[in-house]
């Protein structure tokens, strides 16, 4: 039976509905069958699958989040933000009051905040698999080659070199316009690589 703090999910009314705790409930309705024929499916809670910690439901033909059907459904989201955060950081706890809407950036940081991600501890020429020294990333962050050029002439792939000029990588060492550099530690490294 439904409970009372459970609603029906948006683009599904009358089919499924939610509890403001996460549970999905298919309605009660009358379906067509393979061969043609009515029949009448009974309402039921469905049963969750937990992958890599997180709850799913298969709802519509496809497999998705407790935590977004709740916020979808509870959740007023003005700043149309993309993603639902356990307040917690426990992603079983889908409970309405433990999600909220944020960006990536503020997912990422909330993650780091609350020891969900660990900080980097090896960057650069620290992290035991580097291939660049660097010298070598100043180099290609100040180049005005080609990236296939600069792919070719350091061994690294197009899409590293793209990511290395756009900051994305190795974002520790800094080449300004007239090939000055700075180096920072650590320190806020995390919220760039999540």
């Amino acid at each position: 039976m439904l409970s009372e703090n459970a609603k029906d999910i948006p683009g599904f009314e009358g089919v499924y509905a939610v509890t403001e705790d996460g549970r999905v409930y298919s309605h009660s309705r009358v379906v067509k069958a393979a061969h043609g024929s009515t029949q009448l499916r009974k309402g039921r809670w469905l049963k969750p699958k937990i992958n890599q910690g997180r709850v799913l439901y298969n709802i519509g033909a496809k497999w998705t989040f407790a935590h977004r059907i709740v916020a979808m459904t509870f959740l007023p989201n003005p700043e149309n933000k993309p993603q639902v955060n356990h307040i917690d950081g426990n992603p079983l706890n889908n409970n309405v009051n433990n999600l909220e809407w944020c960006t990536q950036s503020e997912n990422i940081k909330h993650a780091y905040a609350t020891g969900l991600k660990k900080p980097i501890k090896f960057f650069g020429t620290k992290h035991p698999k580097h291939k660049l020294s660097d010298d070598d990333v100043l180099a290609i962050k100040s180049s005005k080659e080609s990236l296939s050029v600069i792919a070719a002439k350091y061994g690294i792939s197009k899409t590293w070199a793209s990511r290395l000029k756009r900051d994305a990588n190795w974002v520790h060492i800094k080449a300004d316009s007239n090939g000055n550099t700075t180096t920072t530690t650590n320190e806020g490294i995390g919220e760039k690589c999540g």
